[in-house]
């Protein structure tokens, strides 16, 4: 099982309950207090905010053993972000 696998599971059960729904940052404060080390990025898809286009912020936890997780917010319309899905070590490369 990898960090990317144990972090999934506690951040969507975390949002599910409306925990880290006040304080997003709460939940990744809970990893780092378990030990887990990690980069947190975040991409905004659009760089022009005055477009009425769809714009997406994708947001990446990379761990130290290689796994990411990741999920995606349509910032202009549905404020509700995708649950955290893991990702193998491997097919993210963190820069």
């Amino acid at each position: 099982m990898y960090d990317a696998d144990i972090a999934t599971t506690l951040l969507n059960r975390c949002e599910e309950s409306g925990a880290g729904l006040q304080e997003p940052a709460a939940a990744l404060e809970v990893l780092r207090e378990g030990g887990m080390r990690f980069k947190r990025i975040r991409h905004n898809s659009q760089q022009d905010p005055s477009s009425d286009d769809v714009r997406w912020e994708i947001e990446c936890l990379a761990f130290d053993d290689g796994s990411a997780a990741l999920r995606l917010l349509r910032l202009n319309s549905d404020p509700n972000p995708t649950p955290w899905a893991a990702v193998a070590p491997g097919l993210v490369r963190s820069k």
